[in-house]
């Protein structure tokens, strides 16, 4: 698999893809996911999220749709400043902590660093 293949694989896991569906379809899933898996990952949303993109209240659709959307921010550019990944990751670590779902303290103190060395400051 190319490194570049991840998003179009990735996306055929989201919620938003897979309860578009209501039966699985091989033209559109053949090339990634099997029926059993397709039906196991169904069963598995059903009743923690609508699939609806645009539900911003939908917190478990919107917390995986997330990777998918930074590899779309970047896709075909270059990466920059990274203030867009920053904006996402930030989005999704508001998400869990909303939650009470703590993130690892290391983690956020390797971003603030990695801001710090790498953004200009404003």
């Amino acid at each position: 698999m190319n490194w570049g293949d991840w998003a179009e694989l990735y996306s055929n896991y989201i919620p938003d893809v897979i309860l578009h569906y209501d039966a699985y379809d091989s033209d559109e899933f053949a090339a990634y996911i099997d029926e059993n898996t397709f039906s196991f990952i169904k069963a598995l949303y059903s009743g923690i999220t609508s699939g609806n993109e645009d539900d911003p209240t939908d917190i478990v659709n919107t917390l995986l749709n997330l990777p998918h959307e930074m590899a779309m921010v970047y896709e075909g550019t270059t990466i920059g400043d990274g203030q867009e990944s920053l904006s996402i990751i930030e989005h999704a670590e508001a998400i869990l902590l909303s939650q009470d779902i703590g993130v690892v303290d290391q983690m956020r103190a390797e971003i603030r660093r990695l801001s710090k060395e790498y953004l200009p400051e404003e």
